[in-house]
């Protein structure tokens, strides 16, 4: 369901992941654009992902993005589990 008018250009796109990156560690691709009340545009988010963030292809996160080191200095995050 979405929630809004979708988010479009690849600015805005960005700045939502980094929202939503602020507020948790670990995300998926699916759990992103839920969080965005189905806002974010899927093939747009994966391919800014790809830019600014790591998949864990194996692991307790497998399947799940982090973002890349240089960009978590950027946001503060209240996850516990950073």
């Amino acid at each position: 369901e979405v929630s809004g008018p979708p988010i479009i250009g690849a600015d805005n796109v960005r700045s939502k992941l980094f929202e939503l990156f602020s507020k948790r560690v670990f995300w998926s691709v699916k759990d992103l654009i839920m969080a965005s009340g189905g806002r974010l545009p899927e093939k747009e988010t994966r391919e800014i992902l790809r830019d600014i963030a790591d998949y864990h292809r194996q692991g307790e996160h497998r399947n799940m993005w982090e973002l890349k080191g240089e960009f978590k200095s950027s946001i503060a995050t209240t996850d516990s589990n950073s």
